[in-house]
């Protein structure tokens, strides 16, 4: 399809999916691609790798950030580390560690 439409979610590119098929129909929805960001990164490794991507479980992901922290002698939690990776670092965008530190955060992070 020439049209791609990304958003953050799955569900809401299921629904913005829905809701074009319901206003233009099929012939419409065919010519945009309405995709989530990890199914429009797992699609372009595909395509550049020749294979599917290796994606990290719950478990995995668990393991990973308590390795980190331990290797790191970070004083925080896992679930803290990984909750501000997330919430703080990737969602504003913190491409250095005097951005990350200077970062807004809205909430408390637990």
């Amino acid at each position: 399809p020439p049209i791609l439409f990304t958003t953050f979610t799955r569900n809401l590119a299921q629904v913005i999916e829905r809701d074009l098929r319901a206003m233009s129909g099929k012939t419409t929805l065919d010519k945009i691609d309405v995709l989530n960001v990890d199914r429009l990164a797992y699609r372009v490794v595909l395509d550049v790798e020749g294979e599917a991507p290796d994606v990290l479980g719950e478990a995995q992901q668990r393991d990973l950030w308590e390795r980190i922290v331990l290797e790191q002698g970070v004083e925080q939690s896992p679930s803290f580390v990984r909750a501000e990776w997330e919430q703080v670092v990737l969602a504003q965008a913190c491409e250095s560690r005097s951005i990350t530190t200077q970062a807004c955060v809205t909430g408390p992070v637990s």
